[in-house]
């Protein structure tokens, strides 16, 4: 099942992103493009919402180009927690083996952990570094959300702050929910649930591919599992 959504993920990112050139660096957007102050109203809207959750978990699908050793496929879960719990991890083929790797940073207790395949088990100063430790072999994808639970941790370097031109694009529905698209020229676009103002999909910069998320918001957390010790 997971396969299939994989696929359907780049069925989807082809045809939303297919007309763009890839590049191998990140541009600025394009010159003199001011930002649309209803993108602008929105991503606020969206900031605010996640800074009054008191817990939220998701799962999440990469598909990425592979390139600057992110995984091409991987798949993940965000769970957060007001209480200072929180996990996020992304497991993918192992870039150096047949295996699968599993990124991690987890904080409990007041203590921030982060491991990977790069990373053997380091204890972290803050959940900013622990979460920018990995964001390579997570396709970046630990910056994205995770920017927007721990705004404070990333002031003026969350998801949206990155975003410089915001524009409103046309509204898109998928199974029966509408969603508001923001693009930034050359840089992350993001559709947003229009009645939770939680993040569904993030394209990532120049064509180099995206992130799908199945949100749950202000639920009792189901399954909190952060027993690793560092390295685990």
């Amino acid at each position: 099942m997971r396969y299939a959504v994989l696929a359907t993920a780049l069925v989807v990112l082809g045809c939303s992103k297919g007309h763009q050139e890839t590049h191998d660096k990140p541009t600025d957007p394009r010159p003199n493009m001011a930002a649309d102050p209803r993108a602008i109203a929105i991503l606020e809207e969206s900031a605010a919402a996640y800074r009054s959750l008191e817990t939220y978990q998701d799962e999440i699908l990469i598909a990425s180009s592979g390139r600057n050793m992110m995984p091409r496929q991987a798949f993940g879960k965000t769970l957060y927690a007001t209480d200072g719990r929180f996990l996020f991890e992304v497991s993918s083929q192992d870039p150096y083996g047949s295996g699968t790797t599993v990124s991690r940073v987890w904080a409990n207790d007041g203590k921030v952990y982060a491991t990977s395949f790069m990373n053997s088990g380091k204890k972290e100063s803050s959940i900013f570094e622990a979460l920018e430790s990995i964001k390579e072999p997570s396709a970046y994808a630990s910056i994205l959300v995770p920017s927007l639970l721990f705004q404070g941790e990333f002031l003026n370097q969350s998801l949206f702050d990155r975003m410089k031109a915001p524009q409103l694009e046309k509204e898109l529905e998928l199974a029966g929910e509408t969603f508001i698209h923001i693009a930034d020229p050359d840089g992350y676009s993001v559709l947003i649930s229009e009645r939770t103002k939680l993040i569904k999909r993030i394209f990532l910069p120049n064509n180099s591919g995206m992130v799908d998320i199945q949100a749950t918001a202000n639920e009792p957390l189901a399954s909190f599992e952060v027993g690793d010790q560092p390295g685990g």
